[in-house]
């Protein structure tokens, strides 16, 4: 929410603030102190800290404001060797060339960032003044006019669009104002982990259940955003005829970059029996670095589900693309409960996420057990992605017949992941092997969410 709000805040300034204004605030040599101190101290952290791309964005940003342009492109170019499909590094290498009078090379990344990311709306902005400011005012008005019309007429862009055909109106070439924003205090921090997740702008916490329903839940960049998704899920058995089938409904609120809202109700067949579960679950930020996620479930019929769940998870981020995942489950069943523990270290690197989870579990009836997932993850385009899981080990957290929790030898393999068909449609999809005791299960699962 805090990059967010930092980047709206400084496209704002940069359509405000005429160039006159900043060089008289550059001028200020009390405020050029207090920035030149901000980029010394951020150097002599990231010389502590070298991996760090949290402090190495801040750098780059800071070095823009100051008019750096050429120390500031450096860090850029150094973070998008990492991160080459990174939104906001790829907007903010734009801004500091349009910032450094460089509109035309300025164009380059920030089309990159809007095929990224086709839903950020700063991006649009930015690519909009570079490409007026580079004597392109008719490409300049598309992409304004894009943005009008995918965004709800949002305020900045109107304005800009507005003034370019006013100056075009009065035969006044379209120059919009392209340098950095004058600040009168130190930047606000922008909240950028260590690990970014690419194709996106921040590492986004992901929707990962045992059935697999929700895949991830991504952003573009903090803009808050909405999905309805409807999906289908069919298991056979080999021990039973009827197969397990669930039918979900699943709405998701992005409120910011790691502030989520979601809710589901799915319709479920165990064994020749219908069950009906409504979810609710959350992320919310505790920090920089630390996304707490709770679900919480409950089943009116919980013939064979559990009559409720409710689980809880921290996710905390680390240098140099790690990050660590700690959780905790209970679940009640008619005639029992079951504690499960989840603990997960992973790490990104380039496209990629690998991690690997165990999972201790117990219940009164069964007793304890415990198992280990592993799994590697590609990220690509507009939030697309495609996941292995594999699995093994014991567990105690599902029944194998009515009525029943049981200890049992597990193996799963499973690939899953969505893909963005255009920027409104998603196509979810996921087949699964899992060999549970002497039942063999197989499964798929697909859905189709729609984005707005």
């Amino acid at each position: 929410m805090k990059l967010f709000l930092f980047i709206r805040a400084m496209a704002a300034a940069t359509l405000v603030l005429t160039v006159s204004a900043w060089a008289q605030s550059a001028a200020d040599p009390g405020e050029a102190a207090r920035q030149d101190a901000r980029i010394g101290a951020l150097r002599q952290q990231l010389k502590k800290d070298p991996n760090n791309a949290q402090l190495a964005f801040e750098l780059a940003r800071n070095l823009s404001f100051r008019n750096r342009s050429a120390e500031a492109a450096r860090q850029f170019e150094r973070l998008l060797k990492i991160y080459p499909d990174n939104a906001d590094y790829l907007l903010g290498q734009g801004q500091n060339f349009l910032w450094g009078n460089e509109p035309q090379r300025a164009t380059a990344p920030l089309r990159r960032a809007l095929r990224q990311a086709p839903r950020y709306q700063e991006v649009y902005l930015a690519l909009g003044q570079a490409l007026a400011a580079a004597g392109r005012p008719a490409e300049a008005r598309e992409i304004y006019v894009q943005a009008v019309r995918r965004f709800n007429r949002p305020k900045l862009i109107v304005d800009a669009l507005a003034a370019m055909d006013a100056a075009a109106s009065a035969a006044v070439p379209a120059a919009p104002a392209v340098s950095p924003p004058a600040v009168a205090a130190e930047p606000a921090p922008a909240i950028v982990t260590a690990t970014p997740q690419p194709a996106d702008s921040l590492p986004q916490p992901r929707v990962e259940t045992t059935s697999g329903l929700a895949p991830s839940v991504s952003s573009e960049s903090a803009i808050p955003r909405s999905s309805i998704e409807l999906g289908y899920a069919r298991e056979t058995l080999s021990t039973n005829p009827y197969a397990w089938r669930d039918t979900y409904a699943q709405y998701v609120r992005q409120f910011a970059s790691r502030t989520v809202a979601i809710g589901r109700i799915t319709e479920s067949s165990r064994f020749g029996l219908d069950d009906t579960t409504a979810l609710a679950a959350g992320y919310l930020p505790l920090g920089e670095k630390t996304t707490l996620f709770i679900e919480a479930t409950v089943s009116p019929t919980h013939r064979v589900l559990p009559l409720h769940t409710l689980h809880t998870q921290f996710n905390r981020v680390l240098a140099d693309g790690w990050g660590i995942q700690g959780g905790w489950k209970h679940l009640t069943y008619n005639n029992t409960a079951v504690e499960v523990l989840d603990l997960t270290v992973e790490r990104y690197f380039g496209a990629f996420r690998a991690a690997w989870t165990i999972l201790p579990s117990r219940s009164a009836t069964a007793g304890s057990a415990s198992a280990q997932r592993l799994q590697l993850g590609y990220y690509y385009g507009d939030g697309n992605a495609v996941q292995l899981l594999v699995a093994s080990g014991r567990e105690v957290d599902k029944p194998v017949a009515v009525d029943s929790v049981i200890a049992t030898d597990v193996r799963t393999v499973y690939l899953f992941g969505q893909h963005a068909m255009n920027s409104a449609w998603v196509f979810v999809y996921g087949l699964g092997y899992t060999e549970q005791g002497a039942t063999v299960r197989k499964a798929v699962n697909t859905g189709l969410r729609f984005r707005y």
